[in-house]
C-alpha cells in the first residue's frame, strides 16, 4: 500500500514542478492553475507531515494561483528534488546585437533536476499530478486533398527542462508507452500509448481542457476517451471518415460523441450496436434513442 505521507509529497512536488515554484529565500510554495484543479489539489493536500497547509488562493491572470509560507514545508519538499526551477538561467537579453557574445539568451542554462527512486504506484501518481498542470489531449480535425476528413490525437507533456524531460519520459517508456521527444515537452500519438496512458495515469477529474474551440471546456479524460472511441469504431490508425464532406459536421458529430461520454452513454451505444440484429437494425436504432443523424448513424457503424 502507498505511503500516504510519501503520496502527498509527490503530488505536491510534480504540480510544483510542472507549473509552481518555490522560493526558498521567502519559503514559499506557489502554483497556478485553474480554479477547478486549484480547488482539487488545494482541498487534497491539506497536511502533510503534520504540517497544516493553510493555502491562500487569488486569481492570476486567467488562471488561480495557490500560495503557502513554510519553512519546514520548503525542507521537506527538497528531499524529494533539491531543484525545483525548471526555467533556464540566463535568458535575460542584456542588448538588441544577434551576434553579440555577451548575451546569453539563444544559450540558456538549465540546472539539473533530478527526481528521487519511486515505486510504481508513486510514478503514476507524479504522471497524473505533473500532466494535469503542464499538459493534455489535442485534437485536430483537418481536410485531406482527397476531400475527406481526417482526424488526427496526441496527447502532449509539457517540459523544457532537458533534465527532467529524459526522467519523465523514461517513467513513460516504463509503463510500455511510446513518445516522442520536443524540445518543449513529450508528444504521444499511437494510440495504443494513449490507451495505457489513460489506464496508468490520466488527467485528475477536475482538470478541463482550456485551449482550442472544438473541446474547451470538456473533461480531459473525456477527450482521452473519446480518442480511444474514434480507434475503435475505425478501420485505420486515424479515424478518416467518407460521410462528412466539411469539417463543420464532423465537429458537431465530435462534440455530440464527447457529449455521451460525459453522460456515461458509450457502454450503451456499444451494446446496442452488438445487440442488434445486423447493420441496418443498429443504424434505426442509433437514430432513434441516440438522435444521430443519418450519417453520424453511418459513421459510427462504419
Amino acid at each position: 500500500m502507498i505511503n500516504t505521507i510519501m503520496s502527498t509529497i509527490v503530488k505536491l512536488s510534480a504540480v510544483i514542478l510542472s507549473d509552481g515554484d518555490i522560493d526558498v529565500k521567502r519559503y514559499t510554495i506557489s502554483f497556478t492553475e485553474s480554479k477547478e484543479v486549484v480547488d482539487s489539489i488545494t482541498s487534497e493536500l491539506q497536511e502533510i507531515e503534520g504540517i497544516k497547509l493553510n493555502w491562500k488562493i487569488d486569481k492570476y491572470n486567467n488562471s488561480y494561483r495557490a500560495r503557502i509560507y513554510s519553512k519546514k514545508l520548503v525542507e521537506i519538499l527538497q528531499r524529494f528534488t533539491k531543484n525545483f526551477r525548471t526555467r533556464p538561467h540566463g535568458t535575460y537579453p542584456f542588448c538588441s546585437n544577434e551576434n553579440c557574445i555577451n548575451c546569453k539568451e539563444r544559450n540558456p542554462v538549465y540546472k539539473e533536476i533530478k527526481l528521487p527512486n519511486m515505486s510504481e504506484k508513486e510514478k503514476k501518481l507524479f504522471i497524473k499530478y505533473y500532466s494535469t498542470c503542464d499538459g493534455g489531449p489535442q485534437f485536430r480535425v483537418r481536410q485531406r486533398k482527397k476531400g475527406s476528413i481526417q482526424i488526427d490525437y496526441s496527447i502532449k507533456i509539457g517540459c523544457c527542462n532537458p533534465f527532467l524531460l529524459n526522467q519523465i519520459d523514461l517513467i513513460l517508456k516504463e509503463f510500455g508507452i511510446k513518445t516522442g521527444l520536443r524540445k518543449d515537452g513529450i508528444e504521444i500519438r499511437d494510440i495504443k500509448s494513449i490507451k495505457l496512458f489513460y489506464n496508468n495515469f490520466g488527467f485528475i477529474e477536475e482538470s478541463k481542457v482550456r485551449r482550442g474551440k472544438l473541446f474547451n471546456g470538456f473533461k480531459k479524460n473525456d477527450v482521452l476517451r473519446l480518442m480511444i472511441l474514434c480507434r475503435i469504431i475505425s478501420k485505420k490508425g486515424h479515424w478518416i471518415t467518407k460521410n462528412f464532406k466539411t469539417i463543420k459536421n464532423t465537429k458537431l458529430f465530435l462534440r455530440k460523441l464527447i457529449i455521451l461520454l460525459e453522460n456515461n452513454h458509450i457502454d450503451e451505444i456499444i451494446s446496442l450496436i452488438r445487440g442488434s440484429k445486423d447493420a441496418i437494425e443498429a443504424h434505426a436504432n442509433l437514430m432513434k434513442k441516440f438522435k444521430f443523424s443519418e450519417k453520424q448513424a453511418t459513421a459510427i457503424l462504419e
